[in-house]
């Protein structure tokens, strides 16, 4: 397995975020209706934080990954689980999962 390292983000890696999971899900964007993911912008992913955190992944202190999550007192809500197309199969999403769980 890759060394991914994964760091609770702060409200100036929003837009860092945004990017990410728009890159993420470009593949869907002949998708109808396409994902609301690729409308995600910096407020928007500054919203989701707001309702709980978001974790980055990096590899060799380059961001390759993130996850939006909720806390709640028996169980977590995910979303937008991204991984660049280029990082995908390292493992990458799992331990953004596993951070949070």
């Amino acid at each position: 397995m890759t060394n991914i390292s994964i760091r609770h983000a702060t409200p100036g890696d929003a837009e860092l975020a945004a990017a990410m999971i728009r890159a993420a899900f470009v593949e869907q964007a002949t998708m109808q209706p396409p994902s609301g993911a690729l409308r995600e912008t910096g407020a928007s992913i500054a919203g989701r934080m707001a309702l709980g955190g978001l974790l980055i992944a990096e590899l060799a202190g380059q961001p390759v990954g993130c996850v939006c999550y909720e806390l709640h007192e028996h169980h977590a809500h995910f979303s937008r689980l991204a991984v660049l197309p280029t990082q995908r199969g390292r493992g990458i999403a799992r331990a953004l999962v596993e951070a949070v769980e």
